[in-house]
């Protein structure tokens, strides 16, 4: 019986870094499933490369083992993009429903699919937003803010669902330095107005999501389950007049 950890959006960023964290720290398999062609130096022979787009109809049968037992479920996947130039007055795309609800049905039918292969104390991890359950207009579609929280609905009702044998939970992060040029850390003003605005005084870089994506998935937490987890570096703590205070 072969382990085996399912990455959905495994192909670089957060992904990237997960996959690696994996093999570094236990001896099981990845499958990861990704609509880019791009395997960005994944040869290890213990990584298996789906190229497949989760909003689309797969046949993920014919696409696992059944010999496979999984111990842990991440989908890092975005359900649409946070700008879109076709959006209204109102904040919302004429692909409102298809954005909310593509995505998110293809996480479901990949639930559906394997559940019967989940390994006891296995887990699903789902990345969201701090935008699932906040609002920043400027900054986000009604599309995006929609998807995640109900992305981050899914992971309540699963975590009853497909308990006891499966913990799930959802990570939501803030900003999110994504490489060296984000403006986020080479923009003095942008820079200056992060480290005013969280008190851990930085955002945070997308291997630092990988390892908290991480200790979720492989059961070092415990029995954690149900819950949606706020990476914000504490920027969530901050009430509007202690921000005021702080600019």
């Amino acid at each position: 019986m072969v382990d085996r950890h399912i990455i959905v959006g495994g192909a670089s960023g957060i992904g990237h870094h997960l996959v690696n964290l994996i093999l570094a720290d236990s001896a099981d398999e990845v499958l990861v499933v990704d609509k880019s062609k791009k395997c960005q130096g994944m040869g290890s022979s213990r990584v298996q490369w789906v190229e497949a787009d989760i909003s689309q109809e797969i046949n993920w049968k014919a696409t696992l083992s059944a010999s496979s037992k999984i111990k842990s479920l991440c989908f890092l996947v975005p359900s649409c993009k946070p700008r879109d130039p076709t959006v209204n007055e109102l904040g919302f795309t004429p692909k409102f429903i298809d954005n909310i609800s593509a995505v998110n049905t293809g996480l479901l039918r990949l639930l559906s699919a394997i559940g019967p292969n989940f390994a006891d104390n296995s887990s699903v991890v789902l990345v969201s937003s701090v935008l699932g359950d906040r609002v920043a207009v400027a900054d986000a579609t009604l599309d995006y803010h929609v998807s995640k929280a109900v992305l981050e609905s899914i992971s309540r009702y699963m975590t009853i669902r497909l308990a006891p044998k499966v913990m799930v939970n959802c990570l939501s992060p803030g900003l999110i330095v994504r490489d060296e040029k984000s403006m986020l850390i080479t923009d003095p003003a942008i820079a200056s107005a992060v480290r005013r605005a969280t008190p851990l005084g930085r955002a945070y870089r997308q291997e630092e999501i990988a390892r908290a994506v991480w200790s979720l998935a492989n059961g070092a937490l415990g029995c954690i389950s149900g819950q949606t987890i706020t990476m914000d570096g504490g920027a969530s703590a901050l009430t509007t007049f202690s921000i005021a205070r702080l600019v």
